[in-house]
């Protein structure tokens, strides 16, 4: 039998069962980083909310400061 023979048989064959397995298991990893990225998308969204809220009530105990005119 030739060298490259064997291996390419071996994989014509198994090539539909690895399919038949993997193609689940793969479609379940990407739906799981995807709800993995929209959790975190979510969790960015809210600490950037609370912190606009902390800058705000900052910036709601402090007085505008005054203006400073600069002459040369």
């Amino acid at each position: 039998m030739l060298p490259a023979l064997r291996p390419f048989l071996f994989g014509l064959v198994l090539m539909p069962l690895v399919k038949r397995v993997a193609k689940p298991v793969l479609r379940e990893v990407v739906k799981a980083s995807v709800g993995i990225a929209l959790d975190v998308k979510n969790a960015a969204a809210d600490a950037r909310a609370e912190l606009q809220v902390i800058a705000a009530e900052a910036s709601a105990e402090h007085p505008p400061a005054k203006a400073v005119r600069w002459t040369p």
